[in-house]
């Protein structure tokens, strides 16, 4: 059974592969195919088919290419319009243009049928629908590409609405995502410009938050977590969830009565109410961001709701950004050098954050360089309002920037990136004279006095007091035991310095060659003068004794000639 699994699975990642190729072909991507070879994988037939498609289509093909690519994700479906969403994100690494264009991506899709959406929920719940709910819309109240939203009314009377992932929505991502794992190292070993893409690790980070998506209980446990930061809060709503009725593949979460930023008449709301409220989502954000290190990373308007008693709501959890304190504190100098124009201490922050690659020859002197052209970047930026910017030529420059001095942003902090970009669009349409710069920086020096307050928090004074009481009983005994084995001589300090001991034996072994030479030579210089030697009558054994000792200093000549070359110290 598991062979014939994987074989399946195989056939049905060729015959998903197949499909991927057609659409690439027919939105004009086929030199491309070429440059991969995997042509090999269209069948003649429809190469043929594609062909005809091209010529018929001809007007497409003469399209921008971002334009195409994006047509073809759309067409591609679910795993393709997530990977263009989450890269429309990323200008840094697929340029401004192409950013610009994947914001265009919408995953609005046909509805599932009552029928499979009541299967779904039998099976994941384990009961009939009707013992669970007292009512339960069969019309979807919206259709996402991951999942469909219907609301309901549970037995005890509390009005819900009900995420349940579509049927076998999971196996086709894992296999787009297997597709896109094999194709990503063959785009960098063919296409090497591509590397400072880096297709594979975007392929990586993709899969990990497409995942996170599928399962429900990730994104329940989010909004319990955005609930309990936001208890006490008078200006956010955060629904709440049932657990007993949520799994991997179905979200139940309270029905909060308002409405959606995007399906308010922005006209008719007065100029005062419209500024409240970029207050009230920008405090909330800088909220998440700058104290939290947990925040909503879609705040797309349809994910804003505007209650009837002027508070604000967040909806979909499924896609969150975290950072970490030491990251936190580094964001909120990050901020408050953007807006005290202290680009010095930006740069540094950015060091901080891994932004730059430090063994860079002369890091010092290209740290100047980028200081200087930022300071020259930004500050026409500053005392502007939002509809003074130009978004899209601001994030052009800074991607052109980012690639000049190779800046990678760190992949858990690019959420940031896409969260600020969204807020920023959502703002500007409720009130486009709001200085975003300005609240950010009002909300990092709350944010910079509440750490300092953290750092004395009585909790942080009782565990100092407890760990120097624990050191006042231990370190008497500790001491006693010290000079106890001290007076017995029990305690011996070996000092081992491998460089120093290597060096010792190194000098005793040639000063035993020095004496064994001063030996040799001896016994040459005796022997030669037994040889010459005539002054007594038994020349004859005088003379024995000089060769005796001219073999002898021969033999150990040889043996320290021959023992200095097999060291190979010479």
């Amino acid at each position: 059974m598991p062979t014939y699994k994987k074989a399946r699975k195989i056939f049905e990642n060729i015959k998903r592969l197949r499909q991927i190729l057609y659409v690439a072909s027919k939105y004009g991507f086929g030199d491309l195919i070429e440059r991969l070879s995997l042509q090999q994988y269209i069948p003649l037939h429809e190469r043929i088919i594609i062909k005809i498609a091209i010529g018929n289509k001809k007007k497409k093909i003469d399209e921008p290419v971002e334009k195409r690519l994006r047509l073809a994700f759309e067409e591609l479906g679910t795993t393709f319009i997530k990977l263009g969403q989450i890269l429309s994100s990323r200008p840094d690494i697929v340029t401004p243009e192409f950013a610009k264009e994947f914001f265009k991506l919408h995953d609005e899709m046909a509805p599932i049928d009552y029928n499979t959406i009541k299967a779904v929920v039998t099976q994941e719940l384990g009961k009939d629908i009707e013992n669970i709910f007292e009512k339960f819309n069969e019309v979807p109240h919206a259709v996402a590409s991951i999942a469909q939203v219907h609301k309901a009314v549970l037995k005890n009377g509390k009005e819900v609405v009900v995420k349940i992932r579509k049927p076998d929505i999971g196996r086709i991502i894992e296999s787009d995502i297997s597709i896109l794992s094999f194709l990503a190292p063959l785009i960098e070993k063919f296409i090497p410009e591509s590397k400072m893409f880096n297709p594979t690790g975007i392929v990586d980070e993709f899969s990990k938050a497409i995942r996170k998506e599928l399962d429900f209980n990730i994104e329940a446990y989010n909004c319990i977590t955005f609930r309990e930061h936001f208890r006490n809060s008078s200006d956010v709503r955060i629904p709440k969830i049932y657990q007993e009725y949520t799994t991997r593949k179905i979200l139940v979460i309270e029905l909060l009565n308002g409405k959606r930023i995007n399906d308010v008449d922005l006209q008719k709301l007065s100029p005062a109410f419209k500024k409240l409220t970029a207050e009230k989502i920008a405090n909330a954000y800088f909220k998440q961001i700058l104290e939290d290190g947990f925040f909503h990373a879609d705040p797309h308007p349809a994910n804003i709701l505007i209650m009837d008693d002027g508070k604000i709501a967040f909806l979909d959890f499924g896609i969150v950004g975290k950072i970490d304190k030491t990251a936190i504190t580094s964001v909120i100098n990050t901020f408050e050098g953007l807006v005290t124009k202290d680009f010095r201490k930006l740069v540094n922050q950015y060091v901080n954050l891994g932004f730059f690659d430090s063994n860079i020859a002369d890091f010092n002197e290209f740290k100047e360089e980028f200081t200087k052209q930022l300071s020259d970047f930004l500050s026409p930026y500053y005392d502007k309002s939002l509809k003074e910017i130009d978004l899209s030529a601001y994030i052009s420059k800074v991607s052109e920037m980012f690639g000049k001095f190779k800046i990678k942003v760190p992949s858990d902090l690019f959420l940031i990136n896409k969260t600020l970009i969204l807020l920023e669009a959502l703002i500007r349409e409720l009130d486009p004279d709001f200085k975003l710069i300005d609240a950010g920086l009002k909300y990092s020096e709350n944010a910079a006095k509440k750490q300092l307050l953290e750092t004395f928090k009585l909790k942080r004074f009782k565990e100092i007091y407890y760990d120097f009481l624990e050191l006042v009983n231990i370190f008497p005994k500790q001491l006693k035991n010290i000079l106890d084995k001290l007076a017995r001589d029990l305690i011996r300090i070996e000092v081992k310095t491998p460089d120093i001991e290597t060096l010792s034996t190194s000098l005793n072994k040639t000063s035993s060659r020095i004496s064994f030479s001063l030996i040799i030579a001896a016994l040459i210089v005796g022997s030669s003068y037994l040889m010459n030697s005539t002054a007594t009558n038994d020349g004859s054994i005088i003379q024995t004794l000089g060769i005796i000792g001219y073999i002898i200093a021969v033999i150990l000549g040889l043996w320290l000639v021959i023992s200095i070359i097999m060291s190979g110290k010479y």
